[in-house]
Formats: structure tokens, C-alpha cells, sequence
């Protein structure tokens, strides 16, 4: 179109001869080599690289995304602007236009304010180019992969205690001590952190090596946390979240006080899965699953702790994460309850329905440790 006024222009000058039709021609002309330019070197040659300020970090953080652009000719009268493919989990992002001028360096920050817990890919960047007059419009779109990680955040527990009687104070799991345990039913290997009075000295001095006492209630330093993923569970995403968080605040809690810790999840084919930890990456390899975790489970409760009990230790101290307590999980944990296996119920939300109240009333007073302070 351009060209086209250019050439109306030049036609005009001929068959007019005169300040006015010259002056129209040449500043067409002008604008067509501006243009030419722009279009042939607003791209030449440039690269593109991203940076990300932080590959992992917490819930409700921010993250900082940079467009670097280095160009070989650094033409100064344009403007650049970058766009990024966000995902769609991801809160609105506004670009930010630039004017670079001479400089063949260009760096445009992106601010990425409140990120909620998962996994994000960036895959592309689009930078956009035009004119100071707003006659042309350019875009290049740049194929590259950067991958972060938003954690779930772990300080639930920091200021919450329990209101229902059964417990007080803040929540918390502590090691027991063997003076809690009843009658001696045979010997093991020592294990680093068993006690010397818990040594058997008559099986030792027969073996040449230490042996520990195991008794008919053996008590670890192990806890295990289960988290119910069915959306039937929760009555909306939020109290899913809150109850993602209130795992990550225990497994962290077990961190702290060098506890040994597992993680119980529904797997594939309805089957449970565990993870175990004890160290610091372990406790990043806990915290990675419950970032990529989804609400789409199926199995019941009470069927996957079943299939995890023959796994964990013997006194392993047990979590239960869930808003819904049906019969079948209120009669396992009772039971459990009854054979002196320490059980926590933590409820994400408080059920307005009858029959899970009658289910939860029954749990009190019999030895489940009952948590309803995040509902």
C-alpha cells in the first residue's frame, strides 16, 4: 500500500512540479527505505535465549521469566515486545514493549505473580517487532523447552492445634520409647538408634554380634502419611490443595526431627504405591510427586492402607489425609486403633453429609487420634 501512494506520489510530482509534491514524494520514498530496513533487519542474525529465575520454588511465589535478544544489527528506530506460550494453569502475564536503540543487547522481564502448585513448560517464544509509526508488524516464533517446578507449601503446620480434646497443643509425631512396649518376643539385628537397654545381651555374647530385643508392640521411628486423590473426597480443589499442603507439612515436620517417612498414593490399577525418605532429597523427590499429583483417584481408602500395612514396619505411626470417611475406612482404623498402632485422621474438610458424620462420631474415643481443625 505503501509502494502504491509512493507511486501516486511520483506521478503527481511529474505532472506538478512543485514544493509540495516533492516533499510528499521523498518522505514516501523515506518511509519505504525505513520500512525495507526494518523488515529486512529487525531479525537478521538474532538470537534468542530465555532465563528463568528459579527452577523450583514454593506455592504463592513469584517467578521471574527474561527474554534475552542479541542482535548483529542493532537498526534503532523499532520497538520489541515478547510473548510467551503460557500454560494454562498459569495467571494472566502482560508483555512489555521495549525500545532498544542502539543497543544489541536486549533483556524483557516477565513477572509471574501467585503461581499455584505443578509442573510448568515453557515450549515457545513469539517476539514481536514493528515500526514507530505502526505501518508494519513482525513476528518470529523460537522453539525452546525450559521446564520449572512450583512445590506445594509446607507450613501448615506451624501455628495449627487441635481442638477436638483428644490431642492438644500442635500437632506433632514424636518418637516413642521403649518403656511403652510389653512382654520380649525374640531378638533382631542392632539397628543404628536402638537404645542400650534394649540391647539382649545373652543373644549377643551367643552370636558374637548385637542383637536387640523385639517386642510384641515393636515401635519405630517410621511414620507413614496417605493422601486420598478421589475427587469424590473433597468438595472442591481448594480443600484438595489444603490437604496437599497439610502432607507436605508433616512429611517436612519428619524431616526436622530425622524421622524416617513414607509417602502413600494411589497408583496404576488402582494399586498403592509407596515412597520412602529419611534424607534431604529424598524429601524434594516427596515434595516433586505431590507437585505433579491430580485429583483422579478411584480406589477406596481403607482397600489401598490395606494393601500398604504388610510393607511398613511394625509400629509404623500412620496418617490418613481424606475429607470422607465412609464404614469400611472407620472400621480399619478402629481396628488398627485397637492392635495399639498409633492412627491419625486429618479431614481436609468438614462433611455435611449423615452417614459421614455417624462415621466420624464413632471414631471418637476409640483410639483414633481425630484432627478437624482444617476443615
Amino acid at each position: 500500500m505503501l509502494s502504491f501512494f509512493t507511486l501516486l506520489a511520483y506521478l503527481y510530482k511529474g505532472w506538478h512540479t512543485g514544493f509540495a509534491s516533492t516533499f510528499l514524494y521523498y518522505i514516501l520514498l523515506t518511509l519505504i527505505l525505513y520500512e525495507s530496513l526494518l523488515y529486512f533487519t529487525s531479525f537478521l542474525k538474532m538470537e534468542v535465549m530465555r532465563e528463568i529465575s528459579s527452577k523450583r520454588l514454593q506455592a504463592g511465589g513469584k517467578q521471574f521469566v527474561t527474554i534475552k535478544m542479541k542482535r548483529k544489527l542493532p537498526f534503532p528506530l523499532i520497538w520489541y515486545a515478547a510473548h510467551e506460550r503460557w500454560p494454562e494453569n498459569m495467571p494472566f502475564v502482560p508483555s512489555q514493549i521495549v525500545f532498544p536503540w542502539f543497543k544489541k543487547e536486549i533483556d524483557i522481564t516477565l513477572e509471574i505473580p501467585q503461581l499455584a502448585r505443578g509442573v510448568y513448560e515453557l515450549k515457545e517464544i513469539t517476539i514481536v517487532c514493528g515500526d514507530l509509526f505502526g505501518l508494519m508488524k513482525l513476528d518470529k516464533t523460537i522453539d525452546r523447552l525450559d521446564q520449572f517446578i512450583v512445590y506445594p507449601r509446607y507450613d501448615l503446620l506451624g501455628t495449627w492445634s487441635v481442638k477436638d480434646g483428644q490431642h492438644s497443643g500442635h500437632a506433632s509425631i514424636a518418637r516413642r520409647h521403649s518403656d511403652e512396649l510389653t512382654s520380649v518376643v525374640g531378638v533382631r539385628e542392632y539397628a543404628y538408634g536402638d537404645r542400650l537397654s534394649q540391647i539382649h545381651w545373652k543373644a549377643t555374647a551367643k552370636n558374637h554380634t548385637l542383637k536387640t530385643k523385639e517386642y510384641e508392640y515393636h515401635v519405630s521411628n517410621h511414620f507413614a502419611v496417605f493422601l486420598d486423590t478421589r475427587p469424590s473426597a473433597y468438595p472442591d480443589n481448594a480443600a484438595f490443595e489444603k490437604a496437599i499442603r497439610l502432607v507436605a507439612s508433616l512429611i517436612y515436620l519428619g524431616k526436622k526431627r530425622q524421622l524416617k517417612y513414607s509417602l502413600l498414593l494411589e497408583g496404576a490399577l488402582g494399586r498403592a504405591r509407596m515412597l520412602e525418605g529419611a534424607q534431604e532429597h529424598d524429601f524434594f523427590r516427596v515434595l516433586e510427586e505431590l507437585a505433579r499429583l491430580r485429583l483422579d483417584g478411584e480406589g477406596s481408602v481403607a482397600s489401598l492402607v490395606g494393601q500398604t500395612l504388610p510393607q511398613l514396619p511394625r509400629g509404623t505411626h500412620l496418617v490418613i489425609v481424606t475429607s470422607q470417611v465412609d464404614r469400611s475406612l472407620s472400621v480399619l482404623l478402629t481396628d488398627l486403633a485397637q492392635k495399639r498402632t498409633t492412627v491419625e485422621l486429618f479431614l481436609a474438610s468438614e462433611s455435611s453429609a449423615d452417614d459421614q458424620r455417624m462415621w466420624i462420631h464413632k471414631l471418637q474415643g476409640s483410639g483414633v487420634i481425630l484432627h478437624r481443625e482444617l476443615a
